[in-house]
């Protein structure tokens, strides 16, 4: 059995992952495997979340089902289930059309909601490391995220992740976690890297993003040790701008954007894990430096975009 470290974690696991992963040695944290009959809610198992609104024939895309000592199944319909317990995550294909999609589920929101569980922050966010500090980027779909980091990985600065940054408050301040060394990109990203999209491998067959590893055959290096989060940065790329601007965020204002880039979403609310998260984030807001980052979309604008991203670290404005 092949063991992986994923942020933060050491996972024993079978499965034949189509991204690459960092190899680990430790003793495992997480089993992740094949179920040995169907995972079925049975009446034990109570209903605390689904999506809205209903999708497939009536039925919504995720139901999340409790049982006892804090295990909890997640119901991808017509895809893939998944029970969730404190050592182990074990799945059932409902339908091998869509069998591709357990590894999708697995490293997103089924991940990011067992860390959660397991009392680490994760947000849906990219992150570098700019002179052995963790910096994120957070906000919405389309915001450059991925570009941004794929960006100054360019300028040698390793990636930390990209997609799920897991965060923990330690004795030394919050430290955030390596993820695996893959990044997702639209064909048009990848070929501003210099990538051919036509080699790479599609992320879901019913949508162009490709798989863009990171080192041989890719771009970048990766970061495989944590390292302390020390910025935040909000984007809001407009086609209205031509300067790069950074703002102020209140606290209140910042706790907002934390939440909303929570990457397991509302399913926090059925997994019952708020009243011990939230104090967690409002010393993440109060500790960490979150800042507006306001800048213009055209990539004729990247290099002095990344360049005051890192004179903005470094403390020089």
């Amino acid at each position: 059995m092949k063991r992986y470290r994923l942020y933060g974690y050491t996972v024993a696991t079978d499965f034949p992952f189509a991204n690459r992963l960092l190899p680990g040695v430790d003793e495992p944290d997480l089993y992740f495997g094949m179920a040995q009959g169907p995972l079925l809610p049975d009446p034990a198992f109570t209903l605390v979340f689904q999506t809205e609104p209903p999708l497939y024939d009536g039925k919504a895309e995720l139901y999340v089902y409790e049982g006892p000592e804090r295990s909890f199944i997640f119901e991808f319909t017509g895809a893939t289930r998944f029970q969730l317990s404190p050592t182990e995550i074990l799945f059932e294909v409902l339908d091998y059309e869509w069998a591709f999609l357990t590894e999708i589920y697995f490293l997103g929101i089924v991940m990011s909601s067992w860390l959660e569980l397991a009392g680490t922050i994760a947000l849906h966010a990219s992150s570098v490391v700019i002179d052995g500090s963790a910096v994120a980027f957070i906000g919405l779909n389309q915001a450059g995220k991925s570009t941004l980091a794929a960006s100054l990985m360019v300028r040698g600065h390793p990636l930390l992740t990209d997609d799920v940054l897991a965060i923990r408050d330690t004795a030394a301040g919050f430290v955030a976690f390596p993820g695996y060394p893959q990044m997702r990109m639209w064909p048009e990203t990848a070929q501003v890297f210099g990538l051919d999209p036509d080699k790479l491998p599609q992320v879901h067959r019913e949508f162009d993003k490709v798989r863009v590893p990171i080192g041989k055959g890719g771009i970048g290096v990766m970061r495989e040790e944590p390292a302390s989060l020390t910025s935040i940065f909000i984007l809001d790329r407009r086609d209205d701008t031509t300067k790069v601007t950074f703002g102020p965020t209140a606290s209140g204002e910042a706790m907002t954007h934390v939440l909303r880039t929570s990457f397991a979403g509302l399913v926090l609310g059925g997994l019952g894990v708020n009243q011990e998260r939230l104090p967690k984030l409002a010393e993440l807001v109060h500790q960490v430096s979150i800042t507006n980052l306001l800048y213009p979309s055209r990539m004729d604008g990247l290099v002095p975009l990344l360049e005051a991203v890192e004179s903005r670290v470094r403390g020089r404005i």
